[in-house]
């Protein structure tokens, strides 16, 4: 497998829009951004897991899908505090 360079341009745009807000907006912007990539994440390494041609790959994703998942509970429940608290 080989790992790009560089985030790609969509992964720029994304980490571009958080970095442009300030305060608790950040914040929000953050917490969104980190429950979208661990959704996506979570969609390629079960997809691995499910029909993957390399061993190596594979094991990879069943050893870190359960990790993922953790990390997506953990930031919807930071993205669910951060939009249900009112700005003071």
């Amino acid at each position: 497998v080989t790992l790009p360079a560089k985030p790609g341009v969509q992964l720029e745009t994304l980490a571009a829009r958080v970095e442009a807000q300030q305060g608790r907006n950040r914040n929000v912007a953050f917490a969104r951004a980190s429950v979208i990539g661990h959704q996506t994440a979570i969609v390629i390494f079960r997809k691995e897991v499910r029909a993957g041609s390399s061993r190596a790959v594979k094991a990879y994703a069943v050893r870190y899908l359960p990790t993922l998942e953790t990390h997506l509970r953990l930031a919807k429940h930071a993205e669910s505090v951060l939009t249900a608290t009112p700005a003071k």
